[in-house]
């Protein structure tokens, strides 16, 4: 048996030696029992941490559930959130939206939900789940398209919906997918031809307005172009992304044929930006840095439409999911209608009280905002990327994406010294054919918002045509060819 006096007290050479020898096996079992004693002091520690983290974050959950239970059904008057409110409602706003409604630069009509269910129709759907496995992210961020069928045909959202979306463990990529997704769905991917009336605003006044059309073109099918021969010889390679834009103004007078294109996409020796001026009779290739500076004077530039659009190589993140109020442009489902050829045309019943200003039903002030349009909470994604770019003034982009319709709704646009320079908003549209078959989201305005200043810039689209195989104009072609 150890004898503990002999331990304390033994002063020889041969004690000194059994002492240490004894020592080290007593050693570890002290460390044993301090560590019995002391983990689960940590233990509780971290855990209270952890409960912590969990509280708060029930706490703000128990928080949305609260604000949104204290919105109108769809059956009631809806509830104008404006300055004297708005506090209640930041947890569903994005910070620039609650700061714009805090100055009394902006209000909004909210109810709880929509009186109708937006969903995009059953081929889309079907395809896109059946899109899953034919399309896939290189380490560029490029759709490739693995299939064998004339993609030309394809509809559907590429990466699927958002419950597969949610899946994607990379964050890079499923930031690269979500974007590329709300950037196909628009429009329900076909090309498209928008009539635009645009009006410019400052302080409170219109300054003044103008109008005219814009076209997109999108290669829908990821590399698949008009003519047989380049679709065969894509299909081989499967990889591509061109994303063409063009600005045709008509009104007023000294804006006629002031005209601006813009192609994008995954092949940057074909990326270019050019502006036609009728005045000066010349047409120019400006600098992508361009790209992000407002038209006319406004606040909405090329990237803008509609809120922003992919770029291949793009390194971004998912900043946040959560609940915030996001634009829907009616109550119910719009109709369009397919004239000789195929086309889908959508017109606007009646579009003469559509801006305040022209209705006043928030009174004299706020003369840009949209009468019709209703604010309702939605699943989001919060995703943001960097402007690698030292001469643009836009250094740094957040945009928020429906989850459920895949559209963007809100974008915000940061300084290179990381002040938030523009907001934007957009609402949109969903028709159904005559035929009840296909749906079709369509935008119906975009507002943007100077953040530095007192300046808004409002864009209306009443009018759209839709089709699989576009034509820009002929005298546009000759412009830019």
């Amino acid at each position: 048996m150890w004898n503990a006096n002999l331990f304390f007290s033994c002063r020889s050479k041969w004690c000194r030696s059994a002492k240490k020898a004894r020592m080290l096996h007593v050693i570890p079992g002290l460390i044993y029992i301090i560590g019995v004693l002391l983990v689960p002091v940590f233990a509780f520690a971290e855990d209270s941490f952890q409960v912590a983290e969990a509280v708060d974050r029930n706490n703000a959950l128990d928080e949305v559930v609260a604000v949104v239970s204290s919105l109108p059904s769809p059956s009631q008057v809806p509830l104008e959130i404006s300055a004297n409110n708005v506090e209640q409602f930041c947890t569903l706003l994005p910070d620039a939206v609650c700061q714009l409604v805090r100055s009394n630069r902006f209000a909004m009509l909210a109810k709880s939900r929509l009186p109708f269910f937006w969903q995009m129709s059953e081929a889309w759907r079907d395809s896109s789940n059946n899109n899953l496995g034919l399309f896939k992210l290189d380490s560029e961020g490029q759709a490739v398209y693995r299939g064998v069928e004339d993609r030309a045909q394809l509809v559907g959202a590429p990466f699927g919906t958002a419950s597969a979306l949610e899946r994607e463990s990379s964050s890079l990529r499923k930031f690269r997918k979500i974007f590329l997704n709300s950037s196909f769905v628009a429009f329900a991917a076909s090309d498209a031809m928008l009539a635009t009336d645009w009006y410019f605003f400052s302080s409170n006044q219109v300054l003044r307005q103008a109008s005219g059309h814009y076209f997109v073109l999108r290669n829908r099918n990821f590399g698949a172009s008009a003519s047989e021969a380049d679709a065969a010889t894509e299909l081989s390679g499967g990889r591509a992304w061109e994303f063409v834009q063009l600005f045709d103004f008509s009104f007023p007078e000294v804006l006629k044929n002031y005209s601006l294109y813009r192609v994008s996409g995954a092949d940057k020796s074909r990326r270019s930006f050019k502006i036609h001026s009728p005045v000066a009779g010349d047409t120019r290739t400006v600098s992508e840095a361009s790209e992000w500076e407002p038209l006319l004077g406004g606040d909405i530039g090329v990237r803008d439409f509609i809120i922003d659009n992919y770029e291949p190589g793009v390194a971004g993140r998912v900043v946040e999911e959560k609940e915030l109020l996001v634009p829907f442009m009616q109550n119910d489902l719009q109709r369009i209608r397919t004239v000789e050829g195929g086309e889908k045309v959508f017109s606007e019943s009646d579009s003469s009280s559509f801006w305040n200003f022209e209705m006043r039903g928030y009174g004299s002030t706020l003369p840009y905002l949209p009468n019709s349009v209703v604010y309702v909470p939605r699943n989001v994604w919060v995703i943001e990327y960097p402007v690698n770019n030292i001469f643009s003034s836009v250094g740094r982009v957040r945009i928020v994406i429906d989850k459920g319709t895949l559209l963007p709704v809100y974008k915000t646009e940061f300084m290179q010294n990381g002040g938030v320079k523009r907001l934007l908003i957009a609402g949109w549209r969903l028709t159904e054919d005559d035929k009840n078959e296909e749906r079709y989201p369509i935008p119906g305005f975009v507002l943007s918002f100077s953040m530095s200043g007192d300046s808004a810039t409002a864009v209306r689209f009443p009018y759209a045509e839709l089709s699989r195989d576009l034509k820009f104009p002929q005298e546009m072609k000759e412009i830019f060819k």
